[in-house]
Formats: C-alpha cells, sequence, structure tokens
C-alpha cells in the first residue's frame, strides 16, 4: 500500500524492489524471471527517481505545512510605553489553578522590546521591572 505522503511503499524505498511474496519465488512469474543483472541495474536507476520523488513530496507536504500554520499565527508586537497585561506565574509554569483564580496581571507598561520576541515591563504602581518575558505571555491592556 502506497503512502499518501511519499507516493511510493517504504519497503521499496529502502530496498529498492517491491516485495515478493514467497509463492511467487516458488511458482516463477514473468517478473521474477528476469536476468539479475537487468534486474539490478533497473533496480538502482529507479531507487534514485523514487527516493527524489519521495524527497519532493516530503518537501512539498512540509511546505504546505507551514502554510497552514503561518495562517493561524498572528504575530504580537508591542511597543515601548504601551500598557501590557503579563499571564500569572502558575500560567506560565502551567502549574493547576482554580477554576475563578486570575490568569492575568497587571496593567504594566513595557520598557524594552527585542525583536526576538520577548519583552521587560515596569509596574506603574510600584516602579519594579518584571522580565524578560516571552511575548506570548503579554497581552494588551484595553481600557
Amino acid at each position: 500500500m502506497k503512502h499518501e505522503s511519499v507516493k511510493a511503499m517504504p519497503f521499496s524505498l529502502v530496498y529498492g524492489a517491491e516485495t515478493v511474496l514467497p509463492i511467487d519465488m516458488s511458482i516463477p512469474s514473468a517478473r521474477i524471471m528476469l536476468n539479475e543483472q537487468e534486474e539490478q541495474a533497473l533496480t538502482i536507476e529507479g531507487l534514485e527517481d523514487k527516493s527524489e520523488e519521495a524527497s519532493q513530496e516530503l518537501l512539498k507536504n512540509h511546505r504546505r505545512i507551514i502554510l497552514a500554520y503561518d495562517k493561524m499565527v498572528r504575530p504580537r508586537m508591542f511597543t515601548e510605553g504601551e500598557l501590557v497585561m503579563k499571564s500569572t506565574y502558575a500560567i506560565m509554569k502551567n502549574q493547576a489553578i482554580s477554576k475563578w483564580a486570575a490568569k492575568w496581571e497587571g496593567p504594566y507598561v513595557v520598557q524594552e522590546t527585542n525583536p526576538s520576541g520577548y519583552c521587560t515591563l515596569e509596574n506603574p504602581k510600584t516602579g519594579k521591572r518584571v522580565g524578560p518575558l516571552n511575548f506570548k505571555y503579554v497581552k494588551k491592556f484595553y481600557m
């Protein structure tokens, strides 16, 4: 059975030949009766082609997955001085919290941002700095 992702059978990609049942070995068939040298030459040529086709299919599928993922991703960008909320410590560490517990703290003021996706925050009430925090733990604060 051919796999959809590589359009070939795994056995043929590994061993370079189609599977042969034991019954086919005992009863000569046209496929088995081919000259061994001719069969090996054809197999080597075919194996390179199959391998190339399989790698092209994998690349095509990989690109399709990347495009599908990128459609769903919303980039988060923050500017210095912007009001934001940060995720609680329990959420960041994947700890269990109660149903009605606060999941966000804030507001905080963004002090520094980095293009690689993290920022440093400051609590405007206490002046205490927090961070650096990944952008996935920060969201905009709306009044």
